[in-house]
């Protein structure tokens, strides 16, 4: 096995090969530890935090941001996901879904799309979240299905407003304006950052 930078706190093996949809795949074997203890190994069944990118585009201009260029308009055909889902769906390796991009918000029709069709495959007890860099949280009354929305994550790279703008490249919602935002929501408790 080739050297993975993983440090020597265990004794299993922090990489092991497992069959996800008919292909052997290497996942990661270990359960990172709570409160500074050992790490713990993965059970032999795999789960999946699965992430749906609905969108390539992004107003941000993070220059770390995986979503580069984020001028990329293409979208989520929802034929699509509604199959994958389907498939996740039989293969029964799902514990939970983000919604991610790009900015999610950006496309509130596609996010409304995509909530409803998880919670139609999976049902209401799976475990889904959104990450959003903030700028779409003015759009959260056109959400329809917030009710089992486990966690909204929202960017926020620094508490000074000019300097989270430096860090983003443009200027983003500013503190007030987020929180102002999230309370008139009534599901403050969603709200990550």
């Amino acid at each position: 096995m080739q050297n993975t930078g993983f440090s020597a706190c265990c004794d299993f093996p922090p990489v092991r090969e497992a069959e996800l949809f008919g292909k052997r795949v290497r996942v990661k074997n270990y359960i990172c530890s709570l409160n500074g203890g050992a790490y713990r190994p993965k059970p032999d069944r795999i789960r999946l935090q699965v992430s749906i990118l609905l969108t390539g585009f992004c107003d941000a201009r993070c220059p770390f941001c995986i979503a580069a260029p984020t001028t990329d308009e293409t979208t989520l055909e929802p034929s699509q996901l509604e199959r994958a889902l389907a498939i996740l769906k039989q293969e029964d390796c799902v514990r939970g879904i983000s919604i991610t991009g790009g900015e999610p918000f950006s496309r509130p029709e596609l996010l409304n799309r995509a909530i409803s069709m998880i919670f139609e495959v999976f049902g209401t007890g799976m475990e889904v979240s959104l990450n959003t860099n903030g700028t779409g949280l003015g759009l959260l009354p056109k959400i329809r299905d917030l009710s089992h929305v486990d966690a909204i994550h929202v960017s926020r790279h620094h508490w000074d407003d000019d300097r989270n703008n430096a860090v983003f490249g443009r200027d983003m919602p500013s503190a007030a304006q987020l929180k102002a935002w999230i309370g008139a929501t009534g599901w403050k408790d969603l709200f990550v950052m």
